[in-house]
């Protein structure tokens, strides 16, 4: 599928997480920021994937170096579901923005979510706090649909966690979710979906090992 729709709509790091050539490290071989990174990515699918969809067999775990055009990036890949890996999923991460693609064994029941109420009901399946998902339509580029959780009217944006920052897209073949990694009120790191903020993550540890 064409990322340009959701790099128009959501950022260009949200599209590039869905194009990165990522690269399978052994344990030994991963720099301690590399391992870093990848601890706080499953912490972070633990905090946002309901326990049915947390990895627990065939997990595939990648990384992607930045450059001067792109970022440090994880990826963990897995089948998850009751029934026998039902779904495929995709969680790729950089240091504030995670994609979660999410893939099937039967094609078609991707192919039906054709509108929000559809894509929210299997969102409150993926997703912890389902009594909150409330997903809305924002438009339709190129057959690509492309909306947003909605957010209260009385929402105080200091007070936004990931949920509130849940973006959603579908062409009939694929299904995606994007977030913010968000924790609300007592999250003293300003967050941000723009490229240079997210560039450097697995540098970070390294520098915190230096001083």
């Amino acid at each position: 599928m064409s990322v340009n729709e959701i790099k128009h709509e959501f950022g260009a790091v949200v599209g590039q997480l869905l194009e990165y050539s990522y690269e399978a490290i052994t344990v030994e071989r991963r720099t301690r920021g590399q391992a870093q990174a990848l601890m706080s990515a499953r912490g972070w699918i633990e905090a946002m994937l309901a326990p049915d969809v947390q990895p627990k067999r065939n997990v595939v775990e990648r990384f992607h170096n930045h450059d001067a055009n792109s970022c440090d990036a994880v990826e963990i890949s897995y089948l998850a579901g009751p029934t026998s890996g039902e779904l495929e999923l995709r969680v790729s991460q950089t240091l504030f923005v995670t994609t979660v693609s999410v893939g099937s064994r039967t094609p078609q029941s991707i192919a039906a979510l054709r509108n929000a109420d559809s894509v929210s009901s299997l969102a409150r399946r993926l997703f912890n706090q389902p009594q909150r998902i409330n997903l809305r339509l924002d438009q339709e580029r190129n057959g690509v649909l492309l909306g947003r959780q909605v957010i209260a009217e009385n929402a105080v944006r200091d007070r936004l966690d990931w949920l509130d920052t849940l973006t959603w897209w579908v062409d009939g073949t694929s299904l995606g979710f994007s977030a913010l990694k968000r924790t609300g009120a007592d999250q003293s790191a300003r967050t941000s979906g723009d490229l240079q903020p997210n560039q450097i993550w697995f540098g970070k540890f390294e520098q915190s090992r230096a001083r």
